[in-house]
């Protein structure tokens, strides 16, 4: 189960944040090439959210 305080994408790793955010865009028929280069890209974004975090 998961806890309160733990956000839902910090329990998944980072093949199956990446496959969620591919479905996700998919269902807002994005085409898959697009759907894919977004999902790398907000992949790499919440990366580098983490680490300014962690720094701050």
């Amino acid at each position: 189960m998961q806890d309160q305080t733990t956000p839902a994408c910090e329990t998944l790793n980072r093949d199956e944040q990446f496959a969620a955010l591919t479905q996700v865009y998919l269902e807002l028929h994005l085409p898959l090439h697009l759907a894919l280069e977004a999902a790398r890209a907000d992949l790499q974004y919440l990366a580098g959210s983490d680490s300014i975090a962690e720094a701050a």
